[in-house]
């Protein structure tokens, strides 16, 4: 009973230590969606409510691409994902459109029938 007791309030206390050092991270960062805890709350956080082209902005970039994925704050640095059409690669590493790549074989290096389940010439 007694060794029960000392696990469970183990477990409570390494929960609690757990908890303590994820709401201080996540006060510096936030780096999901939704942010640190995934429910939309900034703990030391004033957001603005309203904002137009020179209210309540603080800098202003074009960035190429399209983005579909949450901005990522990592202390004082901010990520932003998108996703930036380039011409396809041939097979010599040149971009650009070229001819379709060559076709090789099933298995490289083994003669047909080989390998998984085959009695290859066995």
């Amino acid at each position: 009973m007694h060794t029960f007791l000392s696990i469970k309030r183990f477990a409570l206390a390494l929960g609690l230590v757990s908890a303590v050092m994820h709401l201080s991270h996540a006060q510096t960062h936030w780096p999901q969606w939704r942010g640190p805890v995934s429910n939309g709350i900034a703990l030391e956080g004033h957001p603005p409510t309203t904002w137009s082209e020179e209210e309540n902005i603080r800098w202003k970039k074009p960035i190429p691409g399209k983005g579909h994925a949450s901005p990522v704050l990592w202390g004082k640095r901010l990520f932003l994902l998108t996703a930036v059409a380039e011409p396809a690669a041939d097979n010599s590493g040149n971009s650009g459109v070229g001819n379709p790549p060559e076709p090789q074989a099933e298995r490289p290096g083994r003669r047909p029938g080989q390998g998984r389940g085959g009695r290859g010439g066995r």
